[in-house]
């Protein structure tokens, strides 16, 4: 009797836990099913890069490959290093002036729009030389 008690008491409370949490149950399974396609896509893309930029680049010379190969290693650099403190915020910046490539226009506009007022005298004065 006690048995027969506690398994309607579970499948009440699982009944419960379902409509209630329903929204927040599905937003997970579905954040995890996107961070687990990103990571794919990811993996693939950095395979297909690699083998996109060296066939693209066949006849080019090995530093001219290795050029492109560090360009794209300094974006991604920047704009990890953009989400940190004030300091690697300058240093991302610091990369962007490096680089001079139109790539940098949307870590400048973002960071146009930030609270500190070094950074954004500095993205200002990167963006003007674009226009």
């Amino acid at each position: 009797m006690l048995n027969f008690f506690s398994i309607i008491l579970i499948a009440i409370i699982l009944i419960f836990v379902l409509i209630f949490k329903r929204k927040s149950i599905i937003r997970k399974f579905i954040n995890t099913r996107n961070d687990l396609l990103i990571e794919s896509q990811n993996v693939h893309d950095k395979t297909n890069s690699s083998i996109n930029l060296i066939s693209k680049n066949k006849y080019k010379n090995h530093s001219q490959i290795d050029q492109s190969f560090n360009k794209l290693n300094l974006r991604k650099e920047m704009f990890t290093l953009f989400k940190g403190n004030k300091k690697d915020k300058i240093r991302s910046l610091q990369i962007a002036a490096e680089l001079s490539d139109k790539s940098t226009l949307k870590l400048l506009k973002i960071g146009l729009k930030d609270m500190d007022s070094d950074i954004v005298k500095i993205s200002a004065k990167l963006i003007s030389k674009f226009k």
